[in-house]
């Protein structure tokens, strides 16, 4: 007896019984690798944006709230905007033991409800792109060049294209350069050089708009400070207060813990869901295997009875059963990463991080091992029905039927 003949002739007479078991080890599959996908990306995209972020201390105007502690509105770039301390806190802060690096910034009045933006504020804010490490290196497009005068940078939700000019309550920019998701404040804010800043305070009518009537000569937001490896952060940011009086000093290190809490319920949703589907796949495999048995009981009595072995009859079953498994393992692993790159922006948009998916090497790599781990997931499944196979008596199967 030929066992690949039986088997394929097998699968052939059912279609329908076979295109269901292929259906439900495509969806196990298709599951398993988007999830991978997804999860990876999400944790990929987060910590890339933790390097990218650099700041370990942000200096503010100290109103207040306690050193080392930020909440929700530094993250939507409200805890600085109306304050201010003087520009020469710069050179101090820098002059700080540990301090590597510290770059100002300055945030002008947001705009309200602009076409400017896909979201409902827009953040005009000046920066320093010589001493910058927080926003440059978030950029889609490194710039070839130093970013000029009357040139600005802008967050992902500025729905203006990069080239393109946007004017700004009368003052216009060219738009250079546009920023990855950050999943912060940095998507709804624009960027330009102080020089900039100061170009738009001799506008009457724009200063009125975007410049706080209160706001004092020479100013600064905030200062984001990098800390030389080997130093303590909580001592530096100690250092720096001291030196600055009237300053706060919020370590980078809770901010990180703010942007973790906002996805670990959506993980936790995520796992559990596909927990569920995984459970209900393998059960409904397993039951579509049983009654392949028992539908073919008196085939296998028929078998028995002309010769064929216990372990023909488990060889048979299992050789049909993972046959239809690799074929939908496959199908599915190929689905689930086109699903995945062809939501790809969405998912950017939905989680608000950058959504990084490996490159084509790790990708093949990645569903190898996913057809992998699905067949072994569904082991059971595919194993029970061969043996319960090979275990029936052959007279008891044939009397049965008859």
């Amino acid at each position: 007896m030929n066992l690949l003949r039986l088997v394929s002739r097998s699968i052939r007479g059912k279609i329908l019984r076979s295109a269901l078991i292929v259906i439900f080890i495509t969806l196990l599959a298709g599951l398993m690798l988007s999830s991978t996908l997804v999860l990876s990306g999400m944790v990929s995209g987060l910590r890339t944006g933790m390097e990218r972020l650099g700041a370990d201390i942000l200096i503010v105007p100290h109103r207040g709230w306690e050193t080392g502690m930020a909440q929700g509105p530094l993250l939507a770039s409200e805890l600085v905007i109306g304050r201010w301390m003087p520009a020469d806190n710069l050179d101090r802060i820098a002059g700080v033991e540990g301090v590597e690096q510290a770059s100002p910034q300055l945030c002008l009045k947001p705009l309200t409800g602009t076409p400017l933006s896909s979201t409902e504020r827009l953040y005009p804010v000046a920066f320093d792109p010589e001493t910058d490490f927080t926003i440059q290196p978030w950029l889609a497009k490194k710039l070839d060049r130093p970013l000029g005068l009357g040139e600005a940078i802008g967050g992902n939700c500025v729905t203006v294209p990069q080239g393109a000019s946007i004017t700004l309550d009368g003052y216009q920019f060219d738009l250079v350069g546009k920023l990855l998701p950050t999943g912060m404040w940095l998507d709804e804010a624009i960027f330009f050089r102080f020089e900039t800043a100061e170009a738009i305070l001799g506008e009457p009518e724009i200063s009125s708009t975007i410049i706080p009537p209160d706001m004092p000569p020479n100013p600064l937001s905030a200062i984001m400070v990098k800390v030389k490896p080997g130093y303590s952060i909580e001592q530096v940011a100690v250092e720096s207060i001291m030196t600055v009086p009237g300053t706060g000093a919020i370590r980078g290190v809770h901010i990180m813990r703010i942007l973790q809490a906002q996805r670990a319920g959506l993980l936790k949703t995520l796992f559990l869901t596909l927990g569920i589907v995984w459970a209900l796949v393998i059960i409904l495999t397993g039951l579509i295997f049983s009654l392949m048995v028992t539908e073919r009981q008196r085939e296998i009595g028929m078998l028995r009875a002309v010769g064929a072995s216990r372990n023909f009859i488990f060889r048979m079953f299992l050789t049909e059963s993972s046959s239809l498994a690799v074929v939908g393992a496959i199908i599915g692993v190929i689905l689930g990463a086109i699903i995945v790159y062809a939501i790809k922006s969405w998912l950017t948009s939905t989680l608000g991080i950058e959504f990084l998916v490996p490159s084509l090497p790790a990708l093949l790599a990645l569903m190898v091992i996913i057809v992998a781990v699905a067949l072994i997931t569904a082991l059971p499944a595919l194993l029970y029905p061969a043996i319960r196979a090979s275990r029936l008596d052959p007279a008891e199967t044939i009397v049965k039927e008859i």
